[in-house]
């Protein structure tokens, strides 16, 4: 009887067995890096899965025959491949093309959940962030011209349904950043110290990252490094109110960038007139380096580093006097430093780790009085 039912156990599992195929592989972009949360379903049924961080996935169909694999992720074209299950395992290579008006991606959702990917958010590529107005290629600015954002004019950051601008946290690379901006101004916002140039994908979420990065935040800009370049490249960028020199230097496994940038807000304001009277308009240059190492196939090391200098000196309004006005000046000086790798030891376990570390430093004059201020983190 006990052999009876041994072979009865056996045959229902061979039968469950043989009506399943596993589906992996691989899934990239044309020019070969990783795409992470591709979605990856045989069409028609239930059964799919997403891509990993470094391109993989893997799942099991119990559908069987001819059958058609639709693959699919935000900015990109969706395509699909016919494919015979026949239970046997089945390894892919898909590779996904990006569209043409959406390269080096912004993505903003205003929180809100679509079941559609038409709805999933607005897609701005690096030049339309430098070229929106009045955004001087401010990823700030650029996004308070947005739905789902408000102007914070008179403070650094972004609103998000009312609140405080502080509730907005920075992340480079998954990296906290506590001081995004290059000075602090009364009752005036300050630029960003990062070009959008130097990301891959941008993303500006509100309310959906309170589980991934605590403190149950209301919004989160998430900004991702890009990967190795294809090739060596020299980048000159000139602006109204500035301009910028980028040197890339491509080795096999491996890149270095060097760059510079300067601002200076001078002529903006003498052609547009502002509220507050500056004896000495915001000016800020700074240096950086950005170095990334393929350790693998799958593994990727990246190191940045970067100092930043700016100042202003400003009259502002006294509300307890119509004629006299407060003097304000402020020097800031920053060095950011940010380091982080990742690599999969296997099909199921990856390793992943950063650290970072912020020393900004402010000094200047509120009226008569003087003021320093320290601010580190690691």
């Amino acid at each position: 009887m006990k052999k009876l039912v041994f072979f009865l156990i056996l045959f229902v599992f061979s039968i469950v067995a043989f009506g399943q195929t596993k589906i992996y592989g691989t899934i990239k972009c044309s020019n070969g890096d990783f795409i992470r949360g591709a979605n990856i379903v045989v069409k028609e049924s239930y059964d799919g899965t997403s891509s990993n961080s470094v391109d993989h996935f893997s799942f099991v169909t119990t559908e069987g025959g001819t059958k058609v694999i639709q693959y699919s992720f935000l900015g990109f074209n969706s395509d699909s491949l016919v494919v015979n299950l026949a239970g046997a395992p089945l390894k892919i290579e898909l590779v996904l093309k990006e569209k043409l008006n959406e390269l080096n991606t912004v993505v903003i959702s205003a929180g809100s959940f679509e079941a559609s990917d038409s709805k999933k958010g607005v897609i701005l590529n690096s030049l339309d962030i430098a070229t929106t107005a009045g955004a001087e290629a401010d990823v700030f600015a650029a996004l308070q011209t947005l739905p789902g954002t408000q102007s914070a004019s008179g403070e650094n950051g972004l609103f998000v349904r009312g609140g405080s601008a502080a509730e907005t946290k920075t992340f480079f690379d998954d990296m906290y950043v506590k001081n995004s901006f290059g000075m602090q101004l009364p009752d005036l916002a300050s630029r960003a110290r990062f070009s959008p140039f130097m990301f891959k994908r941008t993303t500006f979420s509100a309310g959906g990252y309170s589980a991934q990065y605590g403190q149950a935040l209301s919004s989160a800009l998430i900004l991702e490094s890009k990967d190795l370049p294809e090739k060596t490249t020299t980048e000159v960028n000139i602006m109204t109110v500035g301009g910028g020199l980028g040197h890339t230097e491509k080795f096999k496994n491996s890149a270095l960038t060097v760059s510079g940038n300067y601002v200076n807000l001078k002529p903006a304001f003498f052609v547009f007139k502002q509220r507050a009277n500056c004896n000495k308009a915001p000016e800020q240059y700074s240096t950086s380096l950005h170095y990334k190492l393929k350790t693998s196939a799958t593994g990727m090391f990246k190191l940045y580093g970067e100092m930043s200098n700016s100042k202003v000196r400003l009259f502002s309004d006294n509300l307890n006097s119509p004629i006299e006005e407060n003097y304000f000046s402020n020097t800031n000086k920053n060095i950011y430093l940010n380091s982080t790798f990742q690599d999969f030891l296997s099909e199921k376990w990856k390793i992943q780790g950063g650290a970072s570390f912020s020393n900004n430093y402010d000094e200047g004059d509120i009226n008569a009085d003087d003021y320093t201020r320290t601010d580190r983190l690691l």
